[in-house]
């Protein structure tokens, strides 16, 4: 009510065209028609209206807002006319809320008070016709209400919110400490300093600092160095924040000493050592919470009675009593369970028993809530089963029915048996879960899961009748996914960098896919996990970036918070993509949307792919290099196509004792590893091929004109030298690519390996390669032919001169790859990558001074690159660090362990004096450079969704690639969990009453 009137108050003060919150009707009598007349009221609600009596004319109101700009009122009327500034008669509210939303007004308004800003929804409105802009009058009131209370939903300053408050600048509200909060918040205090503006700190995280850093996700604590976001949202997050809570729980488990009288308020304190009963927390006091709360909730909140044992309950419940003791609140006990106290712990759900420990709720409900309790029940019964030992045998035997004590007897036997049965139930399920898991893991189609339950009944395993068919299965799936997304939930927000890694492809239902993964540090590894996999009905950016955004909410990762370090959870730090235009665009690209929201933000193209364009533009460069590669393209396709030709391939290659390699097509491979495999398997298969050739080319089918067409090609000196070259370049290249695809490759590595690729392309250069110097031994240029000249060996007659060894068109082709590669990797030496390669200590030089002085502007760049990210103190202790660092890591150096493993130690042990430096190698590790991971999740989507499976469900289609992906092994799984979680689901358990967690379509 305190904010409604100062905003109340604020728009009268600035004339703004407010709306009424009182709505005066007064009674019309049934014969006499009212006489309708200006009410004083009326200017409480709209400060512009004035009334004006002119005499000989009835009263008329004006606005006094429009009458200071006339012009302007009369161009912005659609009628050309204004009714407040000739003067309106109709004395009626409707007239003067027209009016107050009329464009018109608002334009005047606007004039009036230039600062201000109208809102998205609020110029839509505007330009509504008088029909439509009476059906939108409460979307405009609710659109002003929500302007009162600071920025618009749109994000742009409110018109409306510079009247919160009269201390205004340019629109935007100033925001100051409310010493009302205290109240709510005993805790909070505000420190002023001198040349600093004002901060709130937290009076209990400023007396254990070392708890409050160390249980900080980010390890700050925003009330802790100061906060000078003067909102309740702020207050209210630290409130819940585990940093907090821990603090409270330690000062409470202090016995509340000295400050009592500070921290907490009236008698809550003995609440706030119970468990949820921190400062402003408390279930029992929500209502004191917020400044908005009512007068009779605060009312109730200060006389709310005492709650006491009443003495009429031990009438109701003879087995409960009240003990006091000495120093500790009174508590409520039960006198049979205390007699049994295993059996009572034994049979609780959760291990503890209320009224074993004892019970200060004095309420009727947890009394009820234990007298029909398990726990308490089974004692009941044991205690009636000793009894009958004191009970008088002719009184059974005279009666005309069993006694109590053998129906007691008979319930024991029945709980017993009830139990029993429970943990059969319970191994069934394991084994049935296990079977759902194995479908899963192993990627077989979920009507095995029949199959398998089948067998295993044939074989004497005791499944039951139920939960045997594909419909459970996918329930047991859903929940076993469930289980390891959790898992990567809890791994993924306790991170402090994270890296987004997304890839496209088409499944076999030609469905554009896009795998969305992440990278984090996970136990000082870095680790790349499974996030979604999203179908795109549009390849273009905005749908792309709404996919991954879409994406990386499914482990709980919300774009908007990973813009900043200050915000809760992890930081986006880097963006790993494919090569595809729309992706890497530098003006239009997914990335280039990112980078502009996040200026810090590392893009980076794919390692693998960009190797894989380089060597395509040398083959789109390289003329003959084309044509070899045509020619490869056609044989493939002549055997490829027909079944006959390759088993009449493999037929000779018996007879001449090899083994027939079937080659791929050396255009459709995604890696340059695939090319030189496919060269190799050429290469090997060569003399096989040529018989082949020679054979079909004898026959007089359609065939045969090709294959002689395609044995010309093969048998030229030209086609042999550019196979064997190609193999001596592609080999380093490939070498590259392998290792580049490995998971835990880091940014350093990347520079050198590239460098030592580069290095043995030079050598080519001059120097023969292996494979080279092979086809100069098997060639015989007397006879022109090549191959063995044993009388066991083969050979083959080849057409065409022999180049020099080596000619200037191999020269210039390995200068060309060479060339190509450092075009695409040249941003590698640009900062901030080339600032990280400071961290390879293999890379470090051995004198102490140059040691000393080793890496420090790289470091600098780093920090320049991600200053949004480090504080002034932070920056100095990184680089006061990076000399510690270097002293720490020459042991490592000495026993020549790996840098990924000497660092991975650090991450892990986390020594306190290098905890800034620290946080760089985390970034370091964190950031991706290839997207092999997202290969190798394509990969695992073929297996699950292939042509016989196309019509998989999204929701479950994506739980299969997790658990295909991220599942343990087999024989690790254990589904304990996934049955906990099954069993707390909606539903009962049976085959036909079972909510499924989504519909199957398979």
């Amino acid at each position: 009510m305190e904010i409604q009137e100062i905003v109340r108050g604020d728009e009268m003060a600035m004339g703004f065209p407010g709306t009424s919150s009182t709505e005066g009707s007064s009674p019309v009598s049934s014969s006499v028609k009212r006489k309708r007349m200006f009410q004083a009221h009326w200017k409480e609600s709209w400060p512009w209206l004035v009334l004006k009596e002119i005499q000989g004319e009835r009263p008329k109101m004006f606005c006094d807002v429009c009458l200071k700009y006339p012009d302007i009122a009369i161009s912005h009327s659609g009628s050309g006319r204004n009714a407040f500034v000739n003067g309106c008669d109709q004395l009626r509210i409707e007239s003067i809320r027209a009016h107050e939303t009329s464009k018109a007004h608002m334009a005047c308004f606007l004039r009036n008070n230039p600062g201000l800003e109208i809102p998205f929804k609020a110029q839509r409105l505007l330009k509504l016709n008088n029909t439509k802009k009476k059906k939108k009058h409460k979307t405009f009131r609710n659109e002003k209400a929500a302007a009162s209370q600071g920025s618009s939903p749109s994000g742009r300053v409110n018109m409306n919110f510079s009247l919160t408050t009269r201390n205004h600048d340019a629109g935007k509200r100033k925001r100051m400490f409310q010493a009302q909060w205290k109240e709510s918040w005993p805790w909070l205090v505000l420190k002023e300093r001198q040349g600093e503006e004002p901060k709130m700190f937290c009076n209990i995280c400023l007396a254990y600092p070392d708890v409050a850093v160390s249980h900080s996700v980010s390890r700050k604590n925003a009330f802790l160095s100061g906060c000078n976001q003067f909102r309740i949202e702020p207050i209210r997050a630290h409130e819940k924040s585990k940093s907090h809570t821990t603090c409270v729980s330690l000062c409470c488990e202090e016995k509340h000493s000295v400050m009592d009288s500070s921290l907490f308020k009236n008698e809550q304190a003995a609440q706030y050592k119970q468990a949820d009963g921190f400062p402003g927390i408390s279930s029992n006091n929500q209502t004191s919470l917020s400044p908005l709360t009512s007068r009779k909730d605060k009312k109730y909140d200060s006389e709310k009675r005492k709650r006491v044992f009443q003495a009429h309950w031990k009438k109701c419940w003879s087995w409960l009593f009240l003990k006091e003791t000495q120093g500790e609140s009174p508590k409520m006990y039960c006198s049979i369970c205390l007699k049994y106290p295993d059996l009572a712990v034994s049979h609780s759900p959760s291990g503890k028993c209320a009224f074993l420990n004892g019970c200060d709720q004095f309420r009727v409900e947890p009394i009820k809530a234990h007298e029909t309790s398990k726990a308490h029940k089974m004692c009941i019964l044991l205690y009636n089963q000793e009894m009958k030992k004191t009970l008088d045998p002719t009184l059974a035997s005279n009666a005309g029915s069993a006694s109590p004590t053998v129906q007691c007897r008979a319930q024991l036997l029945i709980v017993q048996a009830l139990q029993k049965l429970k943990e059969i139930e319970r191994k069934r399920l394991m084994v049935l879960f296990t079977n759902a898991y194995c479908i899963a893991k192993q990627g077989m189609p979920l009507s095995d899961m029949d199959i398998l339950c089948s067998a295993m009944k044939t074989a004497g395993v005791d499944l039951g009748d139920n939960y045997t068919n594909r419909e459970k299965a996918s329930e047991f799936i859903k929940c076993e996914a469930e289980v390891i997304r959790q898992d990567i939930k809890d791994i993924v927000l306790n991170s402090r960098f994270v890296c987004i890694v997304a890839d496209g492809s088409t499944d076999n239902a030609l469905v554009e896919q896009e795998t969305v993964l992440v990278r984090v540090v996970n136990e000082g590894k870095p680790y790349t996990v499974f996030a979604d996999l999203v179908p795109l009905y549009h390849k273009h950016a905005p749908d792309l970036m709404d996919g991954i955004v879409n994406g990386i909410k499914k482990v709980s990762l919300d774009l908007d918070q990973m813009k900043s370090s200050h915000s809760p959870g992890p930081t986006l730090v880097s963006v790993n993509f494919d090569g595809a235009p729309v992706m890497m665009e530098s003006k239009g690209g997914v990335a280039a949307m990112l980078k502009h929201d996040i200026p810090f933000l590392l893009p980076f193209y794919c390692v693998t792919h960009k190797l894989q364009l380089g060597i395509l533009d040398v083959v789109n460069k390289s003329t003959y290099i084309s044509q070899f590669e045509e020619t490869l393209k056609c044989i493939f396709k002549f055997y490829w196509k027909s079944p006959r030709r390759r088993k009449d391939a493999k037929k000779i290659s018996k007879v001449l004792q090899a083994n027939f390699t079937h080659f791929s097509d050396i255009e459709e491979t995604r890696w340059v590893s695939g090319k030189e495999g496919a060269l190799q398997a050429v290469q090997h298969d060569l003399h096989t091929v040529v018989m082949h050739l020679e054979q079909i080319g004898t026959q007089s089918d359609e065939s045969s004109a090709r294959a002689r067409k395609y044995l010309s090609s093969v048998t030229s000196v030209r086609f042999i030298t550019a196979l064997y070259r190609l193999r001596d370049i592609l080999e380093p290249v490939s070498q590259l690519s392998e290792f580049l695809k490995r998971d835990n490759i880091l940014l350093i590595h990347v520079q050198p390996a590239i460098e030592r690729c580069v290095s043995n392309l030079e050598i080519l250069k001059n120097d023969l390669g292996e494979n080279m110097q092979q086809f100069y031994n098997l060639y015989h240029p007397e006879q022109g032919t090549f191959g063995h000249q044993a009388s066991d060996g083969w050979e083959i007659l080849l057409s065409g001169p022999c180049p020099s060894a080596p000619s200037i068109r191999d020269m210039q082709l390995v200068e060309n790859v060479i060339q190509y590669i450092d075009e695409r990797f040249s941003h590698l030496y640009s900062m901030p990558y080339r600032g990280f390669q400071v961290f390879d200590y293999t890379m470090w030089p051995e004198g102490t001074e140059e040691l000393d002085a080793y890496g420090r502007d790289d470091l600098n760049g780093i920090l320049m690159h991600f200053d949004v990210l480090f504080s002034t103190q932070e920056k100095l202790a990184i680089i006061e660090e990076f000399s510690r660092l270097k002293t720490h890591m020459h042991n490592f150096k000495k026993k020549s362990i790996p840098v990924v493993c000497a660092y991975s130690t650090l991450l892990t042990n986390h020594p306190s004096n290098l905890s800034n430096i620290l946080k760089l190698v985390e970034m370091m590790f964190t950031i991706s450079v290839s997207t092999a991971e997202a290969e190798r999740a394509f990969s695992a989507m073929n297996v699950v969704k292939h042509r016989l499976r196309s019509r998989l469900n999204r929701a479950i289609l994506q739980d299969l690639m997790l658990i295909k992906l991220e599942g343990p092994k087999f024989e690790d799984f254990d589904p304990s969990r996934a049955i906990e979680y099954w069993l707390s689901a909606r539903g009962t358990k049976h085959v036909r009453g079972h909510k499924r967690p989504y519909e199957l379509v398979e």
